[in-house]
């Protein structure tokens, strides 16, 4: 359910003074004038299992300026800023999505750190304010060649109104500066970021195959947090308060629930269908059946198009009208854009993962992976075992 997460958390004058004094200097410098455009100082910190964290100290903020009717930087409240991925804290790697309640365990394991390093005191979690969250899930399936096949067939697909981009059969991505969809192999993300810290052989061979078998959703929170604020508060009349226009853990726990979130993009990438295989014939059946549609063929003819060439295609071969008609229509009754069968049409679709598969985030879809809730043993403070 949580993956990497991204704070600020403010820190009294004396101690930004002192911090200042130690670190990494970071500066950009116009060679020509000698002007500092802008300078930080940042930190690495080792949490657990070999996985650093990198966070730096600031007092930069961004304000509107009337007069010259722009966003200026201007000194303000010193602050640090720190992202890092919670379960790699807990367990060394990402390949287990964890509860919210695991996650504040990590930000309290983060926080001994910093504190062990820095030398002063920070408040804990519930104070930090939140910038970024990525939610996730995870799928397993028998083997790599299943999750590039899957995802190859999502590439028939497209996000409204968002530009996507594709890597080979690994990967979907759809940017945004709202919420950014990635769906992704996760083996090959293991072996490129993560595999060459792991200090075991061993530790690192079985990680990786259980990492080929996971397909990987993953939906990364950023301005979709303020608007969903924005919106409890008027909702419900209420107030919280925000530093750097964020709120702190406290109240994004209390106002926003992070697993429909990610539903609800999963949703709008999948036209609001189901994700379960169908066979077009069935399809076809239902069609004939709802009611107010004249011609059940020629939206048939709209989904056959989809699933076998592409959203992308669908939109440059039928009028814009009927295209997300029927987009309506396939959602309304449950049809979903993932089949698999050879009809009197003679379309075959190899599909290459199983037939019973589905993105469902339930308990009872058996490729779904369940967050884990509680940790399978103590902890010394620095998420490794005692």
């Amino acid at each position: 359910m949580i993956d990497t997460v991204g704070f600020y958390i403010p820190i009294a004058e004396a101690d930004y003074k002192k911090l200042m004094t130690k670190g990494i200097m970071t500066q950009r410098i116009d060679k020509d004038t000698g002007y500092v455009e802008f300078e930080y100082t940042n930190f690495r910190v080792n949490c657990s299992h070999n996985y650093k964290i990198q966070w730096k100290v600031d007092n930069r903020h961004s304000l509107y300026d009337p007069e010259r009717k722009t966003t200026v930087e201007k000194e303000g409240a010193p602050y640090f800023r720190l992202e890092f991925s919670a379960p790699k804290i807990l367990f060394g790697h990402n390949l287990k999505t964890i509860s919210v309640d695991l996650m504040l365990d990590a930000c309290l394991i983060v926080k001994e750190a910093i504190e062990q390093y820095s030398q002063i005191e920070i408040v804990g979690p519930g104070r930090w304010f939140v910038y970024r969250v990525d939610v996730c899930a995870n799928f397993v399936l028998e083997n790599k060649e299943q999750v590039k096949s899957y995802i190859r067939y999502l590439q028939r697909l497209d996000y409204p109104r968002r530009l996507g981009n594709i890597y080979k059969d690994e990967s979907l991505y759809f940017p945004s500066r709202h919420n950014t969809l990635k769906i992704y192999c996760k083996g090959e993300e293991f072996k490129e970021h993560d595999a060459k810290r792991l200090f075991s052989d061993d530790e690192r061979n079985t990680l990786q195959k259980d990492a080929d078998n996971l397909l990987r959703v993953e939906v990364e929170l950023r301005k979709r947090i303020n608007y969903v604020i924005g919106k409890h508060e008027m909702e419900y009349n209420e107030r919280f308060e925000k530093f750097k226009k964020c709120v702190n853990l406290e109240d994004f726990l209390y106002a926003i629930d992070v697993n429909d979130e990610l539903k609800r993009v999963m949703k709008t990438f999948l036209a609001g269908t189901e994700t379960k295989v169908m066979q077009s014939l069935d399809v076809f059946n239902i069609l004939s059946k709802v009611k107010g549609i004249r011609s059940p063929k020629a939206y048939y003819g709209v989904y056959m198009l989809i699933v076998t060439n592409g959203q992308n295609e669908a939109k440059r071969n039928v009028s814009k009208s009927t295209y997300y008609k029927a987009l309506k229509i396939f959602r309304e009754n449950g049809i979903s854009l993932t089949v698999s069968d050879k009809n009197e049409t003679e379309y075959f679709l190899d599909r290459g993962f199983p037939a019973d598969f589905t993105l469902d985030i339930t308990a009872e879809n058996k490729y779904y992976q369940l967050p884990v809730s509680e940790l399978i043993y103590p902890s010394n403070g620095m998420g490794e075992p005692c």
